[in-house]
């Protein structure tokens, strides 16, 4: 009977052990925004072996849409339904920020902040800081506008890398022909789509906002013309596919990989989406910076590319878990963590911290880079992608102007009405 009694009693207390155990773990909702599958696969593994470590905390991640990510959040944000963390890119700080959405981390956490600061590179943790207050920790940045080509068509058609604007119109003439256009670029309403764009006309001196962010000054010059090269390229030249503004980035890609086209634009994530999609055998190519315009027509100094930092981690003010969240993310960036990113698990993402660009597997992918790191010149001379609030409701405006440019409305036209448009928008910020 005592022995039965105590049994019971054991039973009890492994069973009672357990229950405090589940009330004792903190669930942390992160709510991760767009990616391809070979990064999600790496962050299920991270937060895998996060929540093995930490038995007091359980992370969830939610996949969630790209393409709707700040409708999704703003959402959310009036049902009172937000997760603790999210990763999705820098430039959308500022919004989130006047909007309250974003916890402070170097004011919740300054002792941790002020000891992790050094790894990263200035310009690309100055990406997520607004204000003097830094909201989020970047894992990587993807830099436009990028021009991938195909090694093999270039060399059959006797071609150099193209250094202006004129010589990329003459190598996409050369290049096009029955079998395969001479370049491709994406022209939906995309985000992803637009910065590409904005880091060409930026290239040639042209700037969404003043530096003073008062005036809304893309109808410039610097933005004018290179619409027109767009433009020429589509309908003058006629050396693109006639479907672009219904082709993406990731379609863009596909098509070059399938080589439909001699050259594509993209960014600095080209070689991932092709570690995604499966690069054909014997298929070559190679990237270099797509290049500025002879004379750049712009008022304001040449960008020599423009950076957002597209997977970095945000705490949401209202999470009632903080201090769990914040160890995740310092778990997600650790030394060991952003190696994954440095070319190690995941090739084509550009890394954020010094140690990041010395694996040996990133100098395979970017070894133009690695050299610029190694002499002290990376990121010499390219800034943000724009940044500040308003600019979510903003670019939708001018998506609709640059689609509109390309269907035949003047050029000039159609940017003074959205910067006008723009400007209404700034001013009640």
């Amino acid at each position: 009977m005592r022995r039965r009694i105590l049994l019971v009693w054991v039973i009890g207390a492994v069973l009672l052990a357990f229950s405090l155990s589940g009330l004792a773990q903190k669930k942390v909702v992160l709510w991760h925004f767009g990616g391809l599958p070979a990064e999600h696969k790496w962050v299920d593994q991270c937060i895998k072996d996060f929540n093995a470590a930490h038995p007091g905390i359980k992370v969830v991640r939610i996949e969630k849409s790209w393409m709707t990510k700040s409708e999704e959040l703003i959402s959310a944000w009036q049902m009172k339904t937000m997760p603790d963390l999210i990763s999705r890119d820098s430039v959308s700080i500022p919004d989130m920020v006047e909007m309250g959405m974003l916890a402070p981390l170097s004011k919740l956490f300054p002792d941790d902040i002020a000891a992790m600061k050094g790894r990263w590179l200035e310009p690309c943790w100055n990406l997520c800081n607004y204000k003097g207050v830094q909201y989020g920790i970047p894992t990587y940045v993807d830099i436009a506008p990028m021009l991938a080509y195909n090694r093999k068509m270039f060399a059959e058609a006797g071609l150099l890398v193209p250094t202006n604007w004129a010589q990329v119109i003459e190598a996409a003439k050369k290049l096009n022909t029955t079998d395969h256009y001479g370049i491709i670029f994406p022209a939906t309403l995309g985000l992803n789509d637009l910065e590409i764009f904005i880091g060409i006309a930026y290239g040639n001196g042209g700037r969404f906002l003043s530096p003073e962010g008062d005036e809304v000054v893309f109808n410039g010059k610097g933005f004018v013309d290179a619409l027109k090269l767009y433009i020429d390229l589509f309908k003058k030249y006629k050396v693109t596919p006639p479907g672009i503004l219904e082709i993406d980035y990731m379609k863009t890609i596909e098509l070059f990989l399938r080589e439909r086209t001699a050259m594509a634009l993209g960014m600095s994530w080209v070689p991932v989406i092709a570690q995604n999609l499966g690069v054909p055998e014997g298929f070559e190519y190679r990237m270099a910076s797509f290049p500025m315009k002879e004379k750049p027509t712009g008022k304001y100094p040449p960008a020599a590319a423009i950076m957002d930092a597209t997977t970095t981690y945000m705490m949401i003010s209202t999470s009632k878990v903080k201090k769990e969240a914040w160890e995740f993310i310092k778990w997600v960036t650790r030394p060991e963590s952003m190696r994954m990113w440095a070319g190690v698990r995941i090739q084509g993402r550009v890394p954020t911290t010094h140690e990041g660009f010395k694996t040996p597997e990133l100098a395979k992918t970017y070894p133009d880079l690695v050299r610029e790191y190694e002499k002290g010149t990376i990121f010499k001379g390219a800034i943000s992608m724009p940044s500040f609030p308003g600019f979510t409701e903003m670019i939708k405006v001018f998506g609709h102007a640059f689609q509109a440019a390309l269907l035949g409305e003047p050029v000039q036209k159609a940017l003074d009405e959205a910067a006008e448009e723009c400007q209404d928008i700034l001013e009640e910020m």
